[in-house]
């Protein structure tokens, strides 16, 4: 899409009373990845991420696990 330069994906799981979060983001530009990666494990954002592979070989998408599921989704797309 040419109106868009990246995209964010959030989502929310539930199972048995637990919680999972995952977030994901894909940048149109190669260059703007690092940036971002850098940027959103920060400490002191405190989403507490680890990074999860990806079954295809894409270098503008990273993936995660939230491991901090009290972040929401209001809290996390003002950071980026």
């Amino acid at each position: 899409n040419d109106n868009a330069d990246g995209v964010i994906i959030l989502s929310l799981e539930t199972n048995n009373d637990e919680i999972k979060r995952q977030l994901g983001f894909y940048a149109k530009k190669f260059e703007h990845m690092l940036p971002i990666n850098e940027y959103i494990q920060r400490e002191e954002h405190n989403l507490n991420l680890r990074e999860r592979g990806i079954p295809i070989n894409q270098a503008r998408i990273k993936l995660f696990e939230q491991r901090n599921v009290q972040a929401s989704r209001k809290e996390i797309l003002p950071l980026i």
